[in-house]
């Protein structure tokens, strides 16, 4: 018999004594990767305690084919993907036991896998730590009957992974209701954090598990328990996306104006994301539309960032300030502008937002556009009217950021709307000069598109071409 490394608290005496008292003697057992060399890497192995409990299972379950005599050897073929390795494994861990897993059950077969051998090999081939990695892994699929066949075995109810998540964490992550009932029927500590301070309830909320919430809510979870950074149920729920975990929390008194640790309100989360729904959940309970994070951002002002216009429509609707400005000056429509989204930026200017707003630093909507290289975005605002000569602290016009990028469509759009070639920063550097200075710094390392923006410039008869690197006389 052949059985690959296990972790150091699986003893392999334990593990051959387990597989031939239940099946008898193994001499022709064999786990191979996809290349046909076995698989017995210690790099891999030790890392995983579930991986001994599923090698357990395999041995099992081939002795049970070679005793039956419907096998002289076998052979489990794993996918090379599966020796890659992240820097915690635990991506590895997961797909090698769903492929162990999957071929020990096809071999099984008939015979099954009676509660009698689990019990067995429990006893007799893992640790504490192993049977509170095994009841983790059947919470987190929700296989109830093993968590219970687990705990009645001894399996620790709040055993904890090195991050400090339990079982009940990992089945309220998952949704597995039945597991959960059953985890705390039998003593797990409801109230329990991991290392970044979420409960039970915090990552049912956080994975938008609403009957999950609703059943630890039940059984007296604690609505307004926080993670390290301060957030909330309520606040995970509306970080997440789940308009009906929203809805549920609401419903049983979750506060809407709590603030997590960098000032997040659940509204300021939901306008970022965009879910209307939610939103208006929210506003209907009170939530304060001007709340602002730690950076000054409204809720209107990151719903703009993020271009979701019908967000912004909900919070101009119910009164949300246009003008209002986070601690660097940006309104919402500045937001937009930088960012490009231009039907957030219809919406705002439709509404009234004011056109020539400028941030700390002095830059309008066509600044950051044209910073940005938004050439759909300045288009629009050129034809609402936006200041083609407006500057910011060092001089820059929206000419000039577009030269300095070497960004040929956004130079060609300024100057068919009549911006002033011949406008200079602080410094006295005009638009040529800019574009120039891009085409030398392009020329060094690559071919140089910069260089159709210049051409665009010196096109221009009342522009006076200087010889340059880039144009020589």
């Amino acid at each position: 018999m052949e059985i690959g490394p296990f972790p150091s608290a699986v003893s392999p005496a334990a593990v051959q004594h387990l597989v031939t008292t239940q099946c008898g003697p193994l001499e022709h057992f064999r786990v191979f990767d996809s290349a046909g060399r076995p698989f017995y890497t210690v790099k891999a192995v030790p890392y995983f305690a579930t991986m001994a409990t599923r090698f357990l299972r395999l041995c099992a379950t081939g002795a049970l084919e070679l005793r039956d005599g419907r096998a002289s050897a076998l052979k489990f073929r794993i996918s090379p993907r599966l020796r890659r390795q992240d820097a915690d494994h635990r991506w590895v861990q997961r797909a090698m036991d769903a492929q162990v897993v999957a071929a020990a059950t096809a071999l099984l077969g008939p015979h099954g896998f009676s509660s009698k051998l689990s019990e067995a090999m429990a006893a007799a081939a893992m640790s504490p730590d192993d049977m509170g990695q095994a009841l983790s892994t059947a919470a987190e699929a929700g296989n109830t009957g093993e968590v219970t066949r687990l705990l009645e075995a001894g399996a620790p109810a709040n055993w904890a992974n090195w991050s400090g998540r339990t079982p009940l964490m990992t089945a309220a992550q998952n949704g597995r209701v039945e597991s959960i009932q059953e985890l705390l029927d039998r003593g797990a500590d409801l109230e329990a954090k991991d290392a970044n301070g979420y409960t039970a309830l915090l990552w049912a909320a956080y994975c938008g598990r609403a009957e999950a919430v609703a059943l630890l809510l039940d059984r007296g979870a604690y609505l307004e328990a926080r993670s390290n950074n301060g957030y909330t149920a309520l606040l995970w729920a509306a970080y997440s996306d789940s308009v009906e975990t929203v809805a549920l929390l609401l419903g049983r008194g979750a506060d809407p104006e709590a603030r997590s640790n960098d000032g997040y309100t659940a509204l300021i989360l939901a306008a970022r994301t965009g879910k209307v729904e939610a939103i208006a959940m929210l506003l209907d309970r009170g939530a304060d539309l001007e709340a602002k994070e730690k950076d000054g951002n409204t809720a209107l002002l990151l719903a703009a960032w993020h271009g979701r216009a019908e967000t912004v429509a909900l919070l101009l609707d119910r009164g949300a300030d246009p003008e209002a400005k986070s601690k660097d000056g940006y309104t919402a429509l500045l937001w937009a502008a930088r960012t490009g989204k231009v039907e957030a930026i219809a919406m705002l200017l439709d509404r009234g937002a004011d056109l020539e707003a400028k941030d700390k630093d002095g830059y309008t909507a066509l600044l950051l556009a044209a910073l940005h290289g938004r050439a759909e975005t300045m288009e629009m605002l050129l034809d609402r009217g936006a200041d083609l000569e407006a500057k910011e602290k060092d001089g820059y016009t929206a000419l000039l950021w577009a030269a300095r990028h070497g960004r040929a469509e956004a130079v060609a759009l300024l100057l068919d709307h009549g911006a002033d070639p011949e406008a200079k920063k602080h410094d006295g550097k005009s638009a040529l000069d800019l574009c120039s200075e891009r085409v030398r710094d392009c020329l060094r390392v690559s071919p140089c598109y910069p260089a159709l923006a210049c051409k665009l410039l010196t096109r221009n008869p009342t522009i006076q071409r200087a010889p340059s690197a880039a144009f020589p006389k």
